[in-house]
């Protein structure tokens, strides 16, 4: 497996895009991916085996973090670091550590690392938390993308500076 850091202005960005909007262009339960999700982000990790995509992670554009914090009522704290915008795996390759290499290289970025999770996603809580991430702030509407009742945790890894 190889995992390549690519900026939002370079083809492969674009190829991890079309990739994304084809495989979770559906709500499967565990969250959802849309133009927006790409759109906002400068930044992608891309995980290929033989060429094929089996999964991303996409690094949010500066200064989102602060602002859905700002417009999610957190309490105040210091959110200085990278907001995971999306972490995807192919289900046809999940529990093969691909996931946690693709953290592990955003890792690399030396800040520390926020993202969403849903509630109702069992399986990335667990992951993130075995991970060392921490929930620092809930985001809690009545519709969300089409959710009802929607409950989504803000979830923070601290990382040591080398």
């Amino acid at each position: 497996m190889q995992i390549q850091h690519y900026p939002d202005t370079h083809p492969k960005f674009q190829l991890a895009k079309h990739y994304g909007l084809k495989q979770l262009s559906t709500v499967d339960g565990e969250g959802i991916i849309d133009d927006e999700a790409f759109d906002l982000s400068q930044e992608v990790f891309l995980a290929t085996i033989d060429d094929q995509i089996v999964g991303f992670l996409l690094i949010a554009e500066d200064g989102l973090l602060e602002k859905l914090a700002k417009d999610n009522l957190f309490e105040p704290q210091s959110l200085d670091g990278l907001l995971i915008q999306q972490l995807f795996v192919d289900p046809a390759f999940r529990k093969q550590g691909i996931a946690s290499q693709l953290l592990k290289r955003a890792e690399q970025l030396q800040e520390d690392l926020f993202l969403y999770v849903s509630d109702k996603n069992q399986v990335a809580k667990k992951f993130y938390a075995q991970k060392g991430f921490q929930a620092i702030g809930v985001y809690e509407a009545p519709k969300h993308n089409g959710f009802t009742d929607f409950k989504a945790y803000l979830l923070k890894k601290p990382i040591k500076k080398l």
